[in-house]
């Protein structure tokens, strides 16, 4: 399947997924850096201007599952050397055939954001969020590798600390007011 913007013939969304049904295991035949070539020199391609203002993210990820292997990779909008998750170009690569089989860039071209003059330092923000902060213990389920249990089914549960903030986790960087989502 495939989403063109009707105004510009941008393309938004593109999903080309090949089923194999094949019982046997994929075996990737690309390593994860030729997999982000493939997916930077198609970016290049057909959104070039909005690759230029975008970093990968660090939840580049690879999948095996069965007769399937891909990479995905996330290259999020960064504006005056802020992150912008809500603008993204996600592309998914086949590690087999190193074919891409999902694109998807979700971008806003007018978008409008505060200057980054008038911020308080990170030094500030990591203290208000740092004396806001309690730490509590609890039990946590860890994947291993690729399943939430190992080889004898057994569950990989880890006593953690946990931060846990009572005013939000997020802060305002011009107030230094903790911004409550219910109510921004």
């Amino acid at each position: 399947s495939i989403s063109i913007d009707a105004s510009n013939g941008n393309l938004i969304y593109m999903n080309k997924n090949e089923y194999n049904g094949s019982s046997e295991y994929a075996v990737p035949t690309l390593s994860i850096e030729e997999a982000q070539t493939v997916a930077e020199n198609l970016i290049k391609k057909i959104n070039p201007k909005e690759f230029k203002s975008c970093v990968l993210s660090n939840n580049k990820w690879f999948s095996n599952r069965g007769n399937s292997s891909s990479y995905n990779f996330n290259y999020v909008r960064t504006m005056n050397g802020a992150s912008y998750a809500n603008n993204n170009i996600y592309v998914n690569v086949d590690g087999t055939s190193g074919k891409v089989t999902s694109y998807n860039c979700n971008w806003n071209s007018e978008l409008s954001v505060p200057k980054t003059e008038i911020y308080l330092p990170a030094a500030t923000a990591k203290n208000i969020l740092k004396n806001d902060m309690n730490i509590v213990l609890k039990y946590k389920l860890f994947q291993n590798k690729y399943e939430y249990q190992n080889a004898q089914n057994k569950k990989n549960v880890k006593l953690v600390y946990e931060p846990s903030f009572k005013n939000g986790y997020v802060i305002d960087a011009k107030t230094g007011k903790f911004i409550d989502f219910t109510n921004p």
